[in-house]
C-alpha cells in the first residue's frame, strides 16, 4: 500500500510540474527562464534537493534517540543494584554460542570482580539481557583503576594484568546512573582497561557523574580493542592532582586514550579536563569521543553532541589529540560534532606558552598517515590565551583532510584561526567548505584569520569553498593582523590552488579575499583562485610582502587570483572548478 501511494504521488506531482510549466509559458515565461543554468526549475529542483537531504538528517537524528515513553518505562522496571556481588553467573558458559547472561548490577559487578582479581578473558563472551540501574552507588571499573603515582601518572598497560579481554555484548540495554570517583586512579570507566581483543557492542550509559585522574572515558578508560554501537549520556572529568603530575589529561566521552576500533559511537554527557592547579601537562587531551589516540585507530560514524571544555589544551569535538607514532595510521571519518569545543584559560597567564589547539573533530593532529574525510563540525568552537582554533582540527602537522565542512561559528581569542583549521604545517586539504562565521581576536601573537586556514606554513589547500563571514580583531604583537576568505596568512612552502570564497571581511591591516598576507620570501605559491566580494577595495591578495612588512598591495593576475560572479553551493563549484 506505501509503494503504491508513493507511485499516486509522484504521478501527481509529475501531472502538477507539467500544468505549472504550460501556464508559466502562456504566461509569457521563456523556456530559458524555465531550464537554463539558473532557471526556474533548477532552483527549484535544487531547494527539493536541499530540503530532502535536511529531512532524512534530522530523520537520522530523530531515530538516534529514544522515545521519551519509552525511556521513562525502561528506567522504571531496571533493576536497583544495592551494591551486592553475585557469586556466579545463573545462566551460559562464556562462548558465543551461550554467553554468560548479565541480568544485573550483581551480575555486572561479578565480571568487575573476576577482572580485577586477574582472571583471564580471552575468548570469554557476556551478553547483557536487561536494563541496569546502578543507583550512583560508587562503581569500581571492570579492569583498569591503577593507582597513581606521586611522582609521574604514566601508566604501562602491558604490565598490568586487569585488563578485559573478553566480548560484552549490549544489546542496546541501559545502564542507568553509573557514578566513579576515582580522581586517584588512571583507567576509569564502566571498563577501566579494554585490553587487545577485547570488544564491547551496543551499551548505553545514561545519567551519573564519572571523575577519574588519567585516561578516563565514559565506557573505557583504555582501549586496545573494538567499541562499537556504545552511547554515553553521563558527564565525564578528568581532574588534576597538585601533587601528581599529568592527571587531569587524556578524558573521552567514550574512551579517554588507546587505539583501535571505534565505530557508530555517539556521546551526549560533558566532558571536563579540569586545570585547578594551573600547571603544565594538565587538562590536556580532552575530546567527545576520545581524548587521544596514537598508532593503529579508527574511528567512524561518530557522533558528539555533548560540551567537550579543557582549561589548558588541545580540546576537540571527536578527539582532543592525535600523535602518530611512525608506521601507524589514524583514519578518522563520517564523523559529526554538534557539541561546543571551548578551550579556555580562566586563570590568567598560563606558566608557559605551550600551545594549546580547539577543533570541531580535532584539536591536535600530529605527523604520520593520519586521514581525516567526511567529517562536519555544527558545534561552536572557541579557544582562548595562546590558542589556535579550526572548525575540524585547530593545528595539522601532517596528514589528509578531504570532504569535510564547517557550519558553525569558530572563535579564537589566541593566535590563528580558520574554518577548517587554523595552523597547518604540512598534508592536503582538499574539497572542504565553511559556511560559518571566523573570528579572530589575536592577543600577543600572530593574528591570522581565514575561511579555509588561519597559517599555512606548508601543505596544499585545494577546491576548497568558502562563504562564511571573517572577522579579525585586535593584535598586540608588531606583526600584520591578516584576513583571507581562504588563508589569513600563506608562507614558506605552502601551496594555495584551485579555491573559491564569497565573503563578507571585517577587520584585519590587510584583507584577501583568497589570501590576506602572501608572505613572499618564500616558496609559497597561489594559483587558480578565484572570489566574489561586493567590496571593491579587496583583491584576491591583501598583501604581498616579507614577514612583518608593512602592508603591499597585490592586484589580481591571471592564473593566480580572479574576481567572478558569485558560485551559489559548493556542489556548484566542485563541477565547476573541475570543468576548467
Amino acid at each position: 500500500m506505501k509503494n503504491l501511494k508513493r507511485n499516486v504521488d509522484g504521478i501527481t506531482l509529475i501531472a502538477l510540474v507539467v500544468t505549472i510549466i504550460v501556464l508559466l509559458i502562456l504566461a509569457g515565461v521563456s523556456i530559458t527562464m524555465l531550464t537554463g543554468e539558473n532557471g526556474i526549475l533548477k532552483m527549484a529542483t535544487k531547494a527539493a534537493d536541499e530540503y530532502k537531504k535536511a529531512a532524512e538528517e534530522e530523520q537520522n537524528l530523530l531515530n538516534s534517540y529514544i522515545t521519551l515513553a519509552d525511556y521513562i518505562e525502561r528506567k522504571e522496571k531496571a533493576e536497583i543494584w544495592t551494591g551486592s556481588v553475585a557469586e556466579s553467573f545463573e545462566k551460559g558458559e562464556g562462548t558465543e554460542e551461550s554467553p554468560y547472561e548479565i541480568r544485573n548490577g550483581e551480575e555486572l559487578a561479578l565480571l568487575a570482580k573476576k577482572v580485577n582479581v586477574g582472571e583471564q578473558q580471552e575468548g570469554k563472551v557476556y551478553t547483557i539481557v536487561n536494563d541496569i540501574n546502578l543507583n550512583n552507588i560508587a562503581w569500581t571499573p571492570i579492569g583498569g583503576n591503577q593507582p597513581l603515582p606521586n611522582k609521574d601518572a604514566t601508566i604501562d598497560i602491558t604490565e598490568v594484568k586487569e585488563q578485559f579481554k573478553g566480548k560484552i555484548k549490549g544489546n542496546n540495554k541501559i545502564i542507568f546512573n553509573l557514578k566513579i570517583e576515582l580522581i586517584n586512579s588512571a583507567g576509569v570507566g564502566l571498563i577501566g582497561i579494554l585490553g587487545e581483543g577485547g570488544t564491547i557492542e551496543g551499551i548505553i550509559i545514561d545519567g551519573g557523574d564519572i571523575k577519574g585522574g588519567q585516561e578516563v572515558g565514559g565506557i573505557a578508560g583504555i582501549t586496545r580493542g573494538t567499541i562499537t554501537s556504545c552511547e554515553n549520556n553521563a558527564a565525564v572529568t578528568g581532574v588534576d592532582d597538585a601533587s601528581i603530575s599529568g592527571t587531569g589529561q587524556y578524558i573521552g566521552g567514550i574512551v579517554g586514550s588507546g587505539y583501535g576500533t571505534i565505530e557508530n559511537c555517539t556521546n551526549r554527557g560533558d566532558i571536563l579536563g579540569a586545570n585547578k592547579c594551573v600547571q603544565r601537562g594538565r587538562a590536556k587531551c580532552v575530546g567527545g569521543i576520545i581524548g587521544a589516540t596514537i598508532n593503529d585507530t579508527s574511528i567512524i560514524g561518530c557522533i558528539n553532541e555533548g560540551n567537550i571544555t579543557t582549561q589548558y589544551m588541545d580540546v576537540g569535538g571527536i578527539i582532543g589529540d592525535i600523535s602518530q607514532s611512525e608506521g601507524g595510521k589514524v583514519e578518522v571519518k563520517d564523523c559529526i560534532n554538534r557539541g561546543n569545543v571551548t578551550a579556555k584559560n580562566p586563570y590568567g597567564t598560563l606558566p608557559d606558552t605551550t600551545e594549546c589547539n580547539a577543533g570541531g573533530i580535532i584539536g591536535y593532529m600530529g605527523t604520520g598517515a593520519v586521514t581525516v574525510t567526511g567529517c562536519n563540525n555544527k558545534g561552536r568552537v572557541q579557544a582562548n590565551g595562546l590558542y589556535r582554533a579550526g572548525g575540524i582540527i585547530g593545528v595539522m602537522v601532517d596528514g589528509t583532510i578531504t570532504k569535510c565542512s564547517n557550519e558553525a561559528m569558530v572563535i579564537g581569542n589566541g593566535q590563528q584561526v580558520g574554518g577548517i583549521l587554523g595552523k597547518m604545517q604540512a598534508g592536503t586539504v582538499e574539497e572542504c567548505s565553511n559556511t560559518g562565521t571566523i573570528i579572530g581576536n589575536a592577543q600577543g601573537a600572530r593574528g591570522f584569520t581565514g575561511g579555509i586556514a588561519g597559517w599555512v606554513l606548508g601543505g596544499t589547500v585545494n577546491k576548497t569553498y568558502n562563504i562564511g563571514k571573517i572577522q579579525s580583531g585586535y593584535y598586540i604583537e608588531d606583526t600584520i593582523d591578516a584576513a583571507g576568505g581562504i588563508v589569513g596568512a600563506l608562507q614558506d612552502t605552502g601551496i594555495v590552488t584551485n579555491n573559491y570564497s564569497d565573503c563578507e571581511i571585517e577587520g584585519g591591516d590587510v584583507q584577501g579575499g583568497i589570501v590576506g598576507q602572501f608572505i613572499n620570501d618564500s616558496t609559497a605559491s597561489i594559483s587558480n583562485c578565484y572570489y566574489t566580494t561586493s567590496n571593491e577595495n579587496i583583491n584576491g591578495i591583501g598583501s604581498k610582502s616579507p614577514d612583518k612588512a608593512a602592508k603591499v598591495e597585490q592586484a589580481d593576475k591571471e592564473g593566480i587570483t580572479e574576481r567572478i560572479e558569485k558560485i551559489e553551493s559548493y556542489e556548484e563549484f566542485i563541477k565547476w572548478i573541475d570543468s576548467k
